[in-house]
C-alpha cells in the first residue's frame, strides 16, 4: 500500500478512535452530572447521557471522521442505531462467553470485545452507513 494511502487510513482510524472516545467521555461525564450533581433518578440520568453520547458519536462519525455530507439523516441514523443496538447484544454475549466460559479477566475481555466490535463497526460505517457515492 503506498505511503499516502496508509497515511489516509491512519488518519481515518485515528479520527474514528477520537470520536468514539469523545462520545464515551461525554456519556460518563453526563451520567455524573445528572446523577451525582443534579440527583436525578438513574434511569433518567443514563437515558439522557446515552442520548447525548449517541448524538455526539453519530455527528462526529458522519461529519468529521467519514466526511459524509449527504442529507440521508433518517436512514443513516436509523442504521447507526440498529448497528449500535446489535453491538450492545454482541458485547454482552461475547463478555459472558469470554469471562464465564473462558475465564478471561473481565477488563481484558472488555478491551478485546471493544476492539472487535469497534473494528467491525468501522467497516460498516465506512462502506455502508457513511459511504460517499
Amino acid at each position: 500500500m503506498p505511503f499516502f494511502r496508509r497515511k489516509k487510513w491512519f488518519r481515518l482510524s485515528l479520527k474514528y478512535v477520537i470520536s468514539g472516545a469523545s462520545a464515551t467521555l461525554v456519556h460518563m461525564l453526563a451520567i455524573f452530572i445528572f446523577y451525582d450533581l443534579f440527583s436525578w433518578p438513574i434511569f433518567i440520568s443514563t437515558s439522557l447521557a446515552f442520548a447525548l453520547a449517541f448524538s455526539l458519536s453519530f455527528s462526529l462519525q458522519k461529519f468529521w471522521t467519514f466526511r459524509n455530507y449527504q442529507k440521508k439523516y433518517l436512514s443513516q441514523i436509523s442504521a447507526y442505531f440498529v448497528l449500535n443496538l446489535g453491538n450492545f447484544f454482541i458485547n454482552g454475549f461475547l463478555m459472558v462467553f469470554l469471562v464465564d466460559s473462558l475465564n478471561i479477566y473481565y477488563l481484558l475481555a472488555q478491551a478485546l470485545v471493544s476492539f472487535i466490535v469497534g473494528l467491525n463497526s468501522f467497516f460498516i460505517y465506512k462502506f455502508y452507513i457513511f459511504k460517499v457515492k
